[in-house]
């Protein structure tokens, strides 16, 4: 399986269980309009040294496009792990105060999205939007 889409179900942080990790060919999950608060376990576990379950998983290397809009998000995982695979990650509509300084490390990705979240200004990407074709920041903010 290389898409997987489970938008608008409700599904809720413990939903997405850490067994998702092992879907080593999946490229595009779309969990846009669910009742996440965070991010999936299965998307942003760190690998642990010495936990012989925890090296088996794949940890979703694979994942290209990752849609966690429209959700309760309100904060990135503290160390980014396999996201930093991403292509296109859209986390637009949810309750993200402030971006990561380990966003700069994402050197794949090429469409971030999180317009309509209360972001605080300024931000300091300037490394990451240079390399990046499309980003979209617009009405991240209230006035």
């Amino acid at each position: 399986m290389s898409r997987l889409a489970l938008s608008y179900n409700a599904l809720d942080d413990g939903a997405i269980v850490k067994s998702f990790s092992t879907l080593t060919r999946l490229r595009y999950l779309n969990l846009k309009g669910n009742l996440l608060t965070q991010f999936p376990e299965a998307v942003s576990l760190l690998r642990m040294m010495g936990n012989v379950a925890d090296e088996q998983l794949t940890h979703m290397e694979g994942l290209e496009i990752l849609d966690l809009s429209k959700n309760n998000i309100t904060a990135f995982p503290e160390v980014p792990n396999k996201l930093i695979n991403l292509k296109v990650l859209s986390l637009t509509h949810n309750g993200i105060y402030t971006l990561p300084t380990y966003m700069t490390s994402f050197e794949n990705l090429k469409v971030f999205k999180v317009a309509s979240n209360p972001i605080e200004w300024p931000v300091r990407l300037t490394s990451v939007q240079r390399d990046m074709a499309n980003i979209s920041l617009e009405k991240s903010w209230e006035l």
